[in-house]
């Protein structure tokens, strides 16, 4: 047993599931068959998880259940990242609502929790948890789990009973929300001229596919972007957004670089808060 899955129960009632209504449902949950997705995840495949993988989460389960127990914020708060999202049956949670959900939990209750599924995908353990006990029906949840600083990166609720809350616009708004938040800081980041300042906006392996050349590195973007003359009219108009899985895919136009606009579209991990790959729209200018 483990007082950690405990906020399960304030979740089940008060946050939504991507559990679609019907078969046209095209959020979150779809399955993603582009190139980039498929190249991507190929130089990360999922492969079976070692012996020690399900040991880390176990020790990472005791060691929040302790700082839960305890009611020590400050432990909990290093356990989980700052750009943590966790979803789930009615709402989305950044990490201070969901440290904020935590420290609401009752330990009177008696459950079970078991670890359900544990995979190692390279920097990252997933995990999945089913709490039991709880209502009349248990509540199953999934985790990234960052393994290299030990902390939570992401968490959704998975079933939440068969609900039905969830329509594709709620996902596509909160998406939105996210990408232009992201733009917002790029913007900056980009504004300040400061290099360092600049590429943490991306990630180590970011990519961009340009009109003539397929293969821009980050260093490359970030050498670009940070010798863009101050005088210039620099801004991304965003366009639209929405989620694929876990990740954001969004588009938007960028002037201030060439002659004319540029439509461009990015990935962004909105967890790490940092671009993955892009790639221009059109290449008719």
């Amino acid at each position: 047993m483990s007082p950690f899955i405990l906020f399960l129960l304030l979740l089940v009632g008060t946050s939504w599931a991507f559990v679609p209504d019907d078969t046209e449902f095209r959020g979150i949950i779809e399955y993603p068959h582009d190139d980039f997705y498929h190249d991507y995840f190929l130089r990360k495949a999922f492969v079976p998880s070692p012996d020690t993988t399900p040991q880390l989460v176990e020790k990472f389960l005791a060691r929040i259940t302790l700082a839960l127990e305890a009611k020590d914020v400050a432990s909990i708060s290093e356990m989980i990242q700052g750009g943590f999202v966790f979803k789930g049956c009615k709402g989305t949670y950044d990490k201070e609502e969901f440290i904020g959900l935590l420290s609401r939990i009752s330990f009177s209750s008696n459950f079970t929790v078991t670890i359900e599924s544990v995979i190692d995908t390279g920097s990252y353990t997933t995990f999945t948890v089913d709490a039991s006990g709880i209502g009349p029906a248990s509540v199953e949840a999934h985790f990234m789990l960052n393994k290299i600083d030990q902390q939570l990166e992401y968490g959704q609720i998975e079933n939440c009973q068969k609900y039905h809350f969830v329509t594709f616009g709620s996902v596509q708004t909160y998406a939105e929300m996210v990408a232009k938040r992201f733009l917002s800081r790029l913007t900056r980041a980009i504004e300040s001229k400061n290099a360092s300042i600049i590429q943490d906006c991306f990630e180590s392996e970011f990519e961009f596919s340009g009109c003539k050349r397929f293969d821009y590195t980050k260093q490359e973007v970030v050498e670009t972007l940070s010798k863009i003359p101050t005088d210039t009219q620099f801004s991304f108009v965003f366009k639209s957004a929405y989620y694929v899985l876990i990740h954001v895919r969004y588009t938007a136009v960028v002037i201030g670089i060439l002659a004319s606009p540029i439509e461009v579209e990015f990935w962004l991990h909105p967890s790490g808060q940092q671009l993955m790959y892009g790639s221009t729209r059109n290449c008719s200018y």
